[in-house]
């Protein structure tokens, strides 16, 4: 599965034209503030969302493998979207959603949302692709360094936001690469 994803992603990706991962991001359809209207061109490419989704899914496959790196990743991002909801947090997405979504008034998930909560689909399915953004952001790091020898602009969430911790790309040395703190 490894070499299909990389031979996917080598083919839809031009790091010349994805100077930070946040233009993967939008590319492949994960940035949530993204909007496709009806009659419009697509935003993003279709057939990256589609690998990055499967990429998420073999992440929370392989959780348990004992050498999985980003399936724990999921498993933790997934625990903290639920305690999350538990605490009332997404009690306004819940809200917009049952204002905008029409949907079966006896089942479970509009039962979720008129309760004030997110359901546990949606919990799961923001955790998959939180997975999938930190692969693509590796991902990222290292096809920039390899192609232009040198780091890649700080990401948004730490060059613009403030953010201070930026999760260190699993097996560098395998490409020859040392991990530089960005700061």
């Amino acid at each position: 599965f490894g070499p299909i994803i990389s031979s996917g992603l080598d083919a839809y990706i031009d790091i010349e034209k994805a100077p930070t991962v946040g233009h993967i991001w939008n590319f492949a359809g994960l940035n949530p503030e993204m909007k496709w209207e009806k009659g419009k061109k697509r935003p993003y490419n279709a057939d990256l969302k589609t690998l990055s989704w499967k990429i998420g899914d073999s992440f929370c496959k392989f959780q348990n493998h004992k050498d999985d790196y980003y399936g724990k990743i999921y498993v933790k991002k997934k625990e903290y979207y639920r305690v999350k909801n538990e605490n009332g947090d997404y009690m306004d997405q819940a809200e917009a959603k049952l204002k905008t979504c029409k949907m079966d008034k006896t089942g479970d998930t509009y039962k979720c949302y008129e309760k004030g909560f997110l359901p546990p689909g949606r919990i799961y399915l923001r955790a998959k692709r939180y997975a999938a953004k930190i692969f693509l952001s590796h991902w990222h790091y290292i096809a920039y360094r390899l192609h232009y020898g040198e780091e890649p602009p700080k990401p948004f969430a730490i060059g613009i936001l403030g953010h201070t911790h930026m999760i260190e790309p699993p097996n560098l040395e395998v490409v020859g690469l040392k991990f530089k703190e960005v700061a």
